[in-house]
């Protein structure tokens, strides 16, 4: 289901991607671990990507 409140964020007249969520499909301690990191890796990605519609 798509996210209509997300704003696109643009950089140099170009839309960049928003960010992906991960998601454990169960409760396994290191598939959870794995996802989170996934995420955590996501986040930083964009991040640097949005700092550059910043400058």
């Amino acid at each position: 289901m798509p996210d209509d409140t997300a704003d696109p964020v643009v950089v140099q007249g170009q839309p960049i991607p928003l960010p992906l969520r991960f998601f454990a499909v169960d409760d396994n301690r290191e598939l959870k671990a794995y996802v989170a990191e996934l995420n955590r890796k996501e986040q930083e990605a964009c991040r640097a990507l949005y700092s550059k519609a910043s400058e």
